[in-house]
Parts: C-alpha cells; sequence; structure tokens
C-alpha cells in the first residue's frame, strides 16, 4: 500500500474507508460525513498493518504514485494495490512474472468491497472552429472495431463502455480479468456519496486523505485527532464553495 502524499494513497484508502461504511459526504453532496465510525476503523486498521503487523514496508510513507509498480516489477513485495498498469507492463516486459500474477478485487469489509472508478471524457469546447468536426472525429474513435484496439492496446488500464466487448477474446484469454465486471458493478466516485463536484476535487488534489494517514504513521497524532483533522479540513473546503 503507497502510504505516500500522492494520489494512490487517496485512492487505497478510499477501499478502506468503503468497506467499513465511510464516506466523504451524504447523497445530498454537501453534508460532510467523513468523521465517523468507519473512517476510524479504516485510519487504524492501516495503522496496525504499518506499525504493529508490519506488513506494509517502512518506506512506502515516502512513495509516489510509481512506488509500488517498482516494488512488485522488482520482486521486492507479493502484493500491491494498483490498477493494472503494472500487469500490462509484466506482459511486455517479464512473461514469467506476468504469468504468475493475478488480478482481484478489494477484499470485503463489514460494509462490503469496492473499488474507485473514474473514466475518459470527450469534451468539445462550445467556441471552436470546428465543433461538428471534432464530433466526427469521436465518432470514428467510438466506432466499436477501433474502440476495441484502443481498449486492448490499454492492456486492461481502461474497461469497455460497450458491455459485449468484455466477452472478447482478448479478456477471455486473460482469467485475471474475471473480476473485473465484479469491481465494476460494485465501483465508486471517490466523491461517494454525493456526486463529483470542485469541492470533492480539491480534497482529492490538496491529498487529504495521505495528510491524514502521515499524521498518524509520521506524526504520531492519534486516529481520532487525525481524522478529526481532515473532517474539518473537509467542511472548510465545502463551505467555501457553498459560499461561492
Amino acid at each position: 500500500m503507497t502510504l505516500g502524499r500522492c494520489s494512490d494513497a487517496h485512492v487505497i484508502f478510499l477501499a478502506l474507508l468503503w468497506a467499513h461504511g465511510g464516506k466523504l459526504v451524504e447523497a445530498d453532496g454537501k453534508t460532510v460525513a467523513l468523521k465517523s465510525e468507519g473512517a476510524l476503523a479504516a485510519l487504524k486498521l492501516i495503522a496496525q498493518w504499518y506499525q504493529k503487523d508490519k506488513i506494509i514496508p517502512p518506506d512506502s510513507v515516502t512513495g509516489d504514485d510509481a512506488w509500488n509498480n517498482k516494488m512488485y516489477q522488482s520482486k521486492m513485495v507479493g502484493v500491491v494495490d494498483n490498477p493494472a498498469s503494472i500487469y500490462r507492463w509484466l506482459e511486455l516486459n517479464d512473461k514469467e512474472l506476468w504469468q504468475n500474477t493475478t488480478l482481484m478485487r478489494h477484499p470485503k469489509g463489514p460494509a462490503g468491497g469496492f473499488s474507485q472508478v473514474g473514466s475518459q471524457t470527450w469534451v468539445i469546447f462550445n467556441t471552436s472552429k470546428n465543433v461538428e468536426l471534432a464530433k466526427e472525429m469521436i465518432r470514428y474513435w467510438m466506432e466499436p472495431t477501433r474502440y476495441d484496439t484502443v481498449v486492448q492496446n490499454m492492456g486492461g488500464k481502461w474497461w469497455p463502455i460497450y458491455k459485449d466487448m468484455a466477452k472478447l477474446k482478448y479478456f477471455t484469454d486473460r482469467p485475471a480479468f474475471n473480476s473485473y465486471p465484479e469491481m465494476v458493478a460494485n465501483s465508486r466516485l471517490d466523491s461517494y456519496a454525493g456526486a463529483p463536484t470542485d469541492a470533492s476535487g480539491e480534497v482529492f488534489e490538496r491529498l487529504i486523505y495521505p495528510d491524514m494517514i502521515q499524521k498518524v504513521l509520521v506524526g504520531g497524532e492519534t486516529p481520532e485527532k487525525a481524522l478529526a483533522w481532515a473532517h474539518d479540513q473537509v467542511r472548510d473546503i465545502y463551505a467555501r464553495y457553498a459560499k461561492s
């Protein structure tokens, strides 16, 4: 688990937060709900794994987004929490390790098992001089046979939006992808339980979750105090956007 000041640490905490019933905000997308028993349980579990059980390498707290990629690719660790970029790299660069590697969903907690998901989106500025041509380009790339080629070249880092593509030979020939449909069905955005907003985006950009974890693992604060700090930071962010 990457626990440095980076986006991967944010996403890793989300899986534990949701597994224990925690959330960023309520469904109204405005009421901050980070400080909860679920969030505290998730934070305490990370502290236990790092400080007591010592199953997370000590240099994890200085890791960046490439840290656990390098650790797995160099065979220094046996399990990592990461998208399929490692799996794709192994397929191209280390066939032996690739054949001995599998992918799995996050383990379930008291509230279930969930994974964070994002999306890639086409955008055309309405001030563009070539709006219709841009639309044609999108239609060209999203035509299923061309889109399939793009998805395959991503090596599992993207999951197709066309449901039937999950049945194509590329995916069925690779049993490691068997868990993907369940993961997609149980996926959430990091703004859960609300919709994405500028405020939820700032929580991510400011690395509130990684900083909270660092306060416990590096700064020696109690999980309760670190969680209260993070909740206050998130509350202030949402309050600022509500005023504007």
